[in-house]
């Protein structure tokens, strides 16, 4: 009879829970010891947070930092070049924007048993180079046009050297907030 008394009074528990208490998800409610809440398995979600912060830095780093090094290439050749070579990295970039990334990336996660973080990063790096392409060519189409760049070209400075020495101090701007959006993004 003890075991059918306690089995009762646990019921009775359960039903005469104020509903404000409990978490309609199956997560813990936050409270002191857990300011965050709960997971469903019993885990601090705040130091499941802290834990995971740093390999998703990494991976959004990563993935950052060889999107915009594929869109400076890609984005100065274009812009400076022009033509047919503009034309078509313009056509795939712009093709590559409209894939759904993250469809992709779950699909290739379910397929996909055991992914490093630096695998991750190639992954979403995959996605990251488009818009740093476009912003930059279109930067370096006003500037090739600018007057710092017609006298850097008349006084005999190489391609390489005007691409470098004369716009690529004026991009740093555009650099850095496009590199922040796309280590927030990936």
């Amino acid at each position: 009879t003890s075991s059918a008394s306690s089995t009762t009074s646990d019921a009775a528990a359960q039903t005469t829970q104020r509903p404000a208490s409990t978490n309609p998800f199956g997560f813990g409610i936050p409270s002191w010891d857990h300011p965050m809440g709960t997971e469903s398995n019993g885990r601090d979600m705040l130091a499941v947070l802290i834990v995971g912060a740093p390999r998703s830095l990494r991976i959004g780093l990563i993935a950052a930092g060889i999107g915009m090094l594929v869109g400076i290439i890609l984005g100065f050749t274009a812009g400076f070049v022009g033509g047919r070579v503009d034309n078509v990295i313009r056509t795939i970039s712009d093709a590559v924007i409209t894939i759904p990334s993250l469809a992709v990336l779950i699909v290739i996660s379910a397929y996909v048993r055991q992914v490093s973080v630096e695998n991750m990063a190639l992954l979403l790096a995959l996605f990251a180079w488009p818009g740093p392409t476009r912003l930059i060519r279109a930067q370096v189409l006003t500037m090739r046009e600018r007057g710092y760049v017609q006298m850097a070209r008349l006084s005999g400075a190489s391609t390489f050297d005007i691409m470098f020495k004369e716009m690529m101090p004026n991009l740093l701007p555009y650099l850095a907030s496009s590199f922040t959006g796309n280590v927030s993004g990936a």
